[in-house]
């Protein structure tokens, strides 16, 4: 009977012991701070620089085939059939 009832207490012990140290892991920060513009772009690795790299390229080469729609008459046209549709 006492030999269960001290293992029942180291179990609850050892429960409480992990449940604590979940609990201090999940509160831990997890923020990381933001690349930016000002950020030092050095400490950057090799493929991350590539890959920045490659997005520039890509929004460049987006930014040169968009169009600029403004004005339009079919446009606007076509956005009201759908404000209506959506209306009604």
């Amino acid at each position: 009977m006492a030999n269960s009832f001290l293992v029942a207490k180291l179990r609850a012990k050892k429960n409480i012991i992990i449940f604590l140290f979940l609990l201090i892991i999940g509160c831990t920060s997890t923020y990381v701070e933001p690349l930016t513009e000002e950020s030092n772009l050095t400490l950057l690795e090799e493929d991350e620089k590539k890959l920045w790299e490659k997005a520039e390229e890509s929004e460049k080469e987006l930014c040169s085939k968009l169009v600029d729609f403004k004005g339009s008459p079919q446009i606007k046209l076509y956005l009201n059939s759908i404000a209506q549709d959506i209306t009604s």
